[in-house]
C-alpha cells in the first residue's frame, strides 16, 4: 500500500468515527502512526466525546502535522457528508462554484470609499474577533452575521429609516447552511445566544411554537400556567411583554422548522413568519375559540443553522417561491477557515461588547410599557447615501435580472431584497456606532456605513448562489434520497419500530452511511432511537418515527 493510499484510508477511518461509525467497523491496526493512535483514541471514546478526543490528540502534535491531519480528515468528512459510499476514495471531488453575475459599473464602490469602510461598525469587528477566538472553526462570515443579528434584536423596532415607498426597520433573518462538525456552526450560534441571554433575555422569543402560539406570544397574551411558574420566570415574561411583538428567535437545526410547513397543523406558520418579518403594524387572527388576537408593531429577527442535506427534506420549491427565503440571508461558507487550535480555559465576553449592546437596548432607545407601542428614532442619511442605494437597487432589480447573465429565477426574490438588506446592515452598523457615542442625537448612516452594508450584501448574494448550486448537487440529492428510504422503512414499521441492522442490511448501506443518515433524521425530530426487545435474543438499537408516536398518543390511525 502506498503512503498516499494509506493516508487516505486513515483519514477516511477517522472521518467515519467522527461521523458516528461503530468502532468495530474500523481496523486501526493496519494504520501507521500517528493515525493508528488517533483512530484508537477516538474509537474508545463515546460518540459525544469523539470530537473532543480528536482535538486533544491533535493538540499534542506539531502544528504543521496537526494542520495536515485536520485538512485530510476534513476532506474525507465532506465526502462522507455528501453521500459518497466508497470506503477508500481514490480522490476527493472538486466542487466548481456557481456563476455569479458581475455587479454593473454604476453600482461599484469607489476605491477610496472601500478604504473608509474600516471606520464603520467597529463593534461588529470586535465581536467577530472575540467569536473567532472562542470558535475558530466557525467561518468569520457566520460570526459577522450573528453580530449583526444581535444588533438588530437590540434595536427592537425602535430605529427606522423613512423611505418614500415605506418605512424600513432593520430586522434580519439569517440562516447558516453548512456541513455538520466541520464548520462548528452550533458553537458559533451558541456564542450569539449567550450574548443575547446575558444582555437582553427579554428580547428573545421561544424557538418552538405553533402558528397560534406564536401569534398569541407576539400579541402579549398571558400563557396558561403562568401563575405556577417561579417568580423569576414570571418577571421575565412581564418584561418580555413590553416587547411582545419585537423579538428575536435563535434556532439550531432549523430545517425542522421549514419541514414542518408541510404538516397540516403548521400550515399557517409561513404566513405569520412573513408578516412578522415584514414588520407589519398589525398581524391578526380570528378564531371561534380564542376570538380576535392582534400583534401590534411587529418586528421579528431570526438566526438559525442547518445543513444542505437536511433542507432536502423540505419543500424547496415552496421556500424559494413563497417569498420567505428571499427575506433571509442564506449563508454558506466559501471555504474552510484555517485550522486554529481552541485555546484552553473559559472566556467571558469582553465588557466593552456587552456594554455597548446593553446601552443600546436599555439606555439610548426608549423602553415601552405594554400595551404602548415602541417609540421610534428616525435615522438620518449622509450626503450621497441615497444615491448609492439607488444605484445598487437598479443593479439588483433591473440591470442584472434583464441581462443575458440573469441568474436562476429562483434567486430573483433574493436579488429584489438585497438593496433593503444592504440598507438594514448599514442602519445596524450606524446605530451600534451611535450607541458608543454621545455627540449626535440620532444615528447617521454615512457613506462608509453604506459601503460596508453593500459589501456584506454582496457576500450574501454570492452565498445564495452557492446554496442553490449545493442544493442542486447530485451528491446532496443522493444523500437526501438515502435518508428518505430509511425514513420510509421506519414509518412502515409503525409504533413497534425497526432495528438499525434490519434497515441498513435491507437497503444495502454501509454502517457508517446509515449512522450519518439517521443522525440527521434524529436531529430534525423525525425519528427517535429506541430499544427493541425481540421475542428471543438480546435487545437491539432501533428507531421509531415521531409521526407514528404522535398518532399513537392522539389515537389517530392510518
Amino acid at each position: 500500500m502506498s503512503q498516499d493510499s494509506g493516508t487516505r484510508d486513515a483519514a477516511w477511518a477517522v472521518a467515519r468515527l467522527l461521523a458516528g461509525a461503530q468502532a468495530a467497523d474500523i481496523e486501526a491496526g493496519t494504520l501507521a502512526e500517528p493515525w493508528a493512535g488517533l483512530t484508537e483514541a477516538i474509537a474508545q471514546a463515546s460518540g459525544g466525546d469523539r470530537l473532543a478526543v480528536f482535538e486533544e490528540f491533535l493538540s499534542k502534535l506539531p502544528d504543521d502535522q496537526s494542520a495536515q491531519i485536520r485538512s485530510q480528515v476534513g476532506k474525507a468528512g465532506r465526502a462522507i457528508l455528501q453521500g459518497r459510499a466508497d470506503s477508500t476514495p481514490t480522490s476527493l471531488p472538486e466542487m466548481t462554484g456557481p456563476v455569479i453575475p458581475d455587479l454593473p459599473q454604476a453600482a461599484l464602490l469607489a476605491p477610496e470609499l472601500e478604504a473608509r469602510m474600516v471606520d464603520a461598525g467597529q463593534w461588529l469587528d470586535a465581536y467577530v474577533s472575540f467569536a473567532c477566538d472562542v470558535s475558530p472553526l466557525t467561518p468569520p462570515e457566520l460570526h459577522q452575521s450573528a453580530g449583526l443579528w444581535l444588533g438588530s434584536v437590540a434595536i427592537a423596532r425602535r430605529v427606522r429609516l423613512r423611505l418614500r415607498h415605506d418605512d424600513l426597520f432593520p430586522n434580519l433573518l439569517v440562516l447558516w447552511i453548512c456541513d455538520t462538525t466541520i464548520y462548528a456552526k452550533t458553537t458559533g450560534l451558541n456564542i450569539a445566544k449567550r450574548f443575547a441571554r446575558s444582555v437582553f433575555p427579554h428580547l428573545l422569543a421561544v424557538s418552538e411554537f405553533s402558528p397560534e402560539a406564536l401569534l398569541d406570544d407576539f400579541a402579549g397574551r398571558q400563557p396558561l400556567g403562568l401563575q405556577d411558574l417561579p417568580e423569576e420566570d414570571r418577571s421575565l415574561w412581564a418584561e418580555r411583554r413590553n416587547f411582545a411583538a419585537q423579538r428575536g428567535i435563535v434556532l439550531d437545526e432549523a430545517a425542522s422548522l421549514f419541514s414542518s410547513f408541510k404538516r397540516d397543523y403548521n400550515a399557517g406558520l409561513p404566513y405569520y413568519l412573513l408578516r412578522l418579518s415584514d414588520c407589519d403594524p398589525e398581524v391578526e387572527k380570528l378564531t371561534r375559540g380564542a376570538g380576535k388576537v392582534v400583534a401590534h408593531n411587529t418586528y421579528l429577527s431570526f438566526l438559525g443553522s442547518t445543513t444542505a442535506a437536511a433542507l432536502m427534506r423540505t419543500d424547496l420549491d415552496f421556500l424559494w417561491g413563497s417569498g420567505l427565503w428571499p427575506r433571509f440571508a442564506l449563508l454558506t461558507p466559501s471555504e474552510l477557515p484555517p485550522w486554529r487550535s481552541p485555546k484552553p480555559g473559559h472566556c467571558d465576553p469582553p465588557q466593552a461588547l456587552t456594554r455597548t449592546l446593553r446601552r443600546l437596548a436599555e439606555e439610548k432607545l426608549p423602553k415601552p410599557v405594554y400595551p404602548a407601542a415602541p417609540q421610534t428614532c428616525d435615522v438620518q442619511l449622509a450626503d450621497g447615501v441615497h444615491a448609492a442605494w439607488r444605484a445598487y437597487a437598479r443593479a439588483m432589480i433591473r440591470d442584472i435580472l434583464t441581462s443575458p447573465e440573469a441568474p436562476d429565477k429562483r434567486l430573483w426574490g433574493v436579488y429584489g431584497r438585497l438593496p433593503s438588506q444592504a440598507f438594514k446592515v448599514a442602519v445596524i452598523l450606524a446605530t451600534l456606532d451611535w450607541a458608543e457615542s454621545s455627540s449626535v442625537p440620532v444615528p447617521v448612516v454615512s457613506l462608509a456605513h453604506w459601503a460596508r452594508g453593500q459589501t456584506i450584501a454582496e457576500s450574501w448574494r454570492a452565498s445564495a448562489h452557492r446554496l442553490l448550486d449545493s442544493l442542486s448537487n447530485r451528491r446532496v440529492v443522493e444523500e437526501h434520497n438515502k435518508e428518505d428510504r430509511i425514513l420510509q422503512m421506519i414509518l412502515a414499521a409503525r409504533t413497534g419500530g425497526i432495528t438499525a441492522r434490519s434497515i441498513y442490511r435491507t437497503l444495502g448501506l454501509r454502517r457508517a452511511e446509515f449512522d450519518l443518515a439517521v443522525a440527521g433524521l434524529v436531529r430534525d425530530g423525525l425519528i427517535r432511537e429506541v430499544e427493541i426487545k425481540p421475542a428471543r435474543g438480546p435487545s437491539a438499537c432501533g428507531y421509531v418515527s415521531t409521526e407514528n408516536l404522535s398518532r399513537q398518543t392522539t389515537g389517530l390511525t392510518g
